[in-house]
């Protein structure tokens, strides 16, 4: 995937599904938990939810050059620091208010907790398929 490219998430039926027009290959991983969690009768808003996580964890995986099977608890660890940092594209500076007072224009903690949720349950359902696999998580 070049820096041009487009990894998104995209509606196909009533679920959801990554794409990456370049290398299919980088969210195939992300597509079949997704499916799973069709298959299991999650909601499709849950899907969905679960899919932006998954698209957050993907960009990051762009940005540093790792692939889903190169990952370990180190570069979840950084994922959720990357989060934790990430301004809130069109916001105009800190103009929400966190529950301490303190103005804020970053990701609240439980939009954090759900990007670890959708990554952990990836990483699960991963060894899951393979005993061999060891989740980071």
């Amino acid at each position: 995937m070049d820096d041009d490219d487009v990894l998104l998430l995209e509606r196909d039926g009533p679920w959801w599904r990554l794409r990456c027009d370049s290398d299919a290959g980088l969210v195939g991983q992300a597509n079949d938990y997704l499916g799973y969690l069709a298959d299991r009768n999650y909601s499709p808003r849950t899907v969905r939810t679960y899919g932006y996580g998954l698209l957050a964890f993907h960009r990051w995986l762009h940005h540093t050059g790792l692939r889903v099977d190169d990952v370990v608890t180190d570069d979840v660890l950084g994922f959720l620091t990357a989060c934790r940092q990430e301004t809130i594209p069109g916001r105009p500076g800190p103009n929400v208010v966190d529950l301490a007072g303190r103005p804020t224009d970053r990701l609240a903690p439980a939009s954090v907790n759900l990007r670890l949720a959708a990554v952990a349950g990836m990483f699960e359902f991963l060894s899951m398929r393979d005993p061999r696999a060891r989740s980071p998580t």
